[in-house]
């Protein structure tokens, strides 16, 4: 057990570049706790993840690999668990110790800001062509040398085909040819098969070694308890442009600020306050549903936020330390928000969409005046149920679309024909589409991602995403369009996650909890369990349908159980199942699970798409 004595000293002084090394004399541990940071994961049983995170500890690293935080593994007892070795900690913080002081004192313009936007536009074709080249001669292991090889493709010939024909159609030649990578692929689920070939991969081999790694944080997490990434504060300045445009857009600037982001270790929170502070943006508060203690597993992640913030304070941005607010206290950010407008402001509040609703909804129960409020979203579809909540309120929305592994993907447009359209950021990456089927009778074109810029987290070379959307070309007449950017995506969601409340779940352990643990406990078959995504009054809902043939059973003892499964998932350094028990978002209703047209059970049932797809 990890145990503060005091605060360190370090903290008060965050351009110190050895500030790190004395982060060993600020703690004492157990001699057990000494060397490694050990973080409770899944049942052993989840054999394909498993194997894949022992493949990455018994492989031998990289140059690059060594120079960079990578993950170890060990199996105790019967959880898994991955680890970080502390002198890789130590190096992180060095590492961010150096960059963050210039980071934050050399401020984005607005004038700098168009011009990263537009000469990113410009160079688009010769960012592709440099970052893979780079990143494909750094390592010689890499899963993409391999499928290009496979395919009997050169880097020459990419580099012609783009001269000849451009970027995308490149893209889509290099996918016909088997070059592209599924998300199980990505995530190092299963092997890469592609005819003959078969490579062994595991999560972390799609890391991109061009990224410097300044912050280690975890995404939201499609399916299990996220990635882990490690950030480029590159990447975040790029971020920052694309964030002005944004407030200059929708006239933000100069409007009081309230954030509720998580707090590291996920990577929401730490981002938006060093995007802001970039741009010399104050946020007056900063709300987060968990923060990291110095008295428990997550003392490193506490170090990480305290200096990120002292860091911001000592350079000129006095950025507030994160508050911890659960979400069934949302009336604390609906106060906050109501006595701006006391004061004659119009607050601009950054949250996810589905917590954006529970704030209106707690300012309506409680008669509070948030009108003129502008919400920024992200981090969940924002649907036309939210937004007739927070059109009852007198609130407007800008959503946005992100993802952990690359940033931000889409910026909203200022003049907008769809709630949630938004511009692809064509500087960053590249898209084309391709069809999926996700149903019998039901098939998508779902978003096929290549990074263009060598700050991205993951390298991407027609990575299939889980996301689709309705994509098309417009002249809307916003400033984005002026800027270039050109391509609209509107409807954006997804085929493979169930997305509530700032937490996803799905793909196996949504899939093991329907088709194993939950029989084995309360009897039944797979297809009397069934999860059913809706949405009521604005706020996302998750019914677990459970057929009366089970029997028997005690409705709290369910949810508890499934929960408590949540909470165990590979890797979790917290109860991951927290913001559902807050939020109330699981219901065990006893009834039969919905079939598909062709008598099929799935795990998961999305019944709000159904109801839109009906609107249209």
């Amino acid at each position: 057990m990890l145990e503060s004595r005091s605060e360190p000293n370090w903290i008060a002084h965050p351009t110190n570049t050895k500030a790190h090394l004395l982060v060993v004399t600020t703690f004492k541990a157990e001699p057990s706790s000494a060397l490694q940071l050990s973080y409770p994961g899944a049942f052993p049983s989840a054999c394909a993840r498993g194997a894949a995170w022992h493949r990455d500890a018994r492989r031998a690293p990289s140059a690059h690999q060594d120079d960079m935080p990578s993950p170890l593994v060990s199996r105790e007892s019967a959880s898994m668990t991955t680890t970080l070795p502390f002198s890789k900690q130590l190096g992180l913080f060095a590492r961010l110790a150096g960059g963050l002081g210039p980071f934050l004192r050399d401020r984005l313009t607005a004038e700098r800001c168009t011009e990263m936007s537009r000469s990113g536009l410009a160079r688009r074709e010769a960012s592709f062509i440099g970052t893979l080249e780079s990143a494909l001669t750094s390592s010689a292991t890499n899963p993409y040398s391999k499928l290009l090889a496979h395919a009997g493709i050169t880097l020459r010939d990419i580099r012609e085909s783009v001269r000849r024909s451009g970027l995308e159609p490149t893209l889509e030649m290099l996918y016909d040819n088997g070059v592209y990578v599924s998300l199980d692929e990505f995530k190092g689920r299963v092997p890469i098969r592609r005819g003959s070939l078969c490579i062994e991969i595991g999560s972390h081999d799609f890391d991109n070694p061009l990224a410097r790694a300044h912050i280690e944080t975890r995404t939201g997490g499609s399916r299990s308890t996220g990635t882990r990434l490690f950030i480029d504060l590159d990447l975040l300045e790029r971020d920052a442009g694309y964030v002005h445009h944004q407030m200059h857009m929708f006239g933000l600037y100069g409007r009081p600020l309230f954030v509720w982001c998580s707090a590291a270790p996920a990577l929401s929170g730490i981002s938006e306050v060093l995007r802001c502070a970039k741009l010399g943006v104050v946020p007056q508060r900063w709300f987060a549903q968990s923060v990291p203690s110095l008295r428990d597993r997550s003392w490193r992640h506490a170090v990480l936020t305290r200096y990120v913030v002292r860091a911001a304070r000592a350079n000129g941005c006095p950025i507030p330390a994160p508050e911890k607010l659960p979400l069934n206290e949302a009336w604390v950010a609906a106060e906050a928000l109501a006595e701006a407008r006391r004061r004659g402001e119009r607050p601009v509040f950054r949250a996810n969409s589905s917590t954006a609703v529970r704030v209106c909804l707690a300012a309506e129960e409680r008669g509070l005046d948030i009108s003129g409020t502008t919400m920024r979203v992200s981090a969940e579809p924002f649907t036309p149920g939210k937004a007739a909540v927070l059109r009852r309120t007198g609130c407007t929305a800008a959503s946005w679309y992100a993802t952990g592994e690359t940033g931000i993907i889409g910026l909203p447009c200022s003049k907008a024909a769809e709630i949630d359209e938004v511009h692809l950021m064509a500087d960053k990456l590249a898209m084309i589409r391709r069809e999926r089927q996700i149903a019998p009778g039901r098939s998508v074109l779902v978003n096929v991602y290549s990074t263009l810029v060598p700050s991205v987290p993951k390298l991407m070379l027609n990575f299939v995403s889980d996301d689709y959307a309705d994509v098309g070309e417009r002249s809307c007449g916003c400033p984005l369009e002026a800027l270039g950017y050109t391509t609209h995506m509107h409807t954006i969601r997804s085929w493979e996650k169930l997305t509530s409340e700032g937490m996803t779940f799905i793909g196996h352990d949504l899939i093991r909890l329907i088709e194993e643990v939950l029989p084995a406990r309360f009897g039944g078959t797979p297809a009397d369990y069934q999860f059913v995504e809706d949405e009521r009054d604005g706020l996302p809902r998750v019914d677990l349908l459970v057929s009366p043939r089970v029997g028997p059973l005690d409705e709290n003892v369910v949810r508890a159980a499934v929960l408590e499964f949540l909470d165990d998932t590979q890797g979790a350094q917290t109860r991951r199942a927290d913001p559902w028990r807050q939020a109330r978002t699981v219901s065990v209703i006893r009834k039969e699970p919905i079939a598909t047209a062709a008598s099929k059970v799935l795990a998961l049932h999305v019944m709000r798409a159904k109801r839109e797809r009906g609107a249209a």
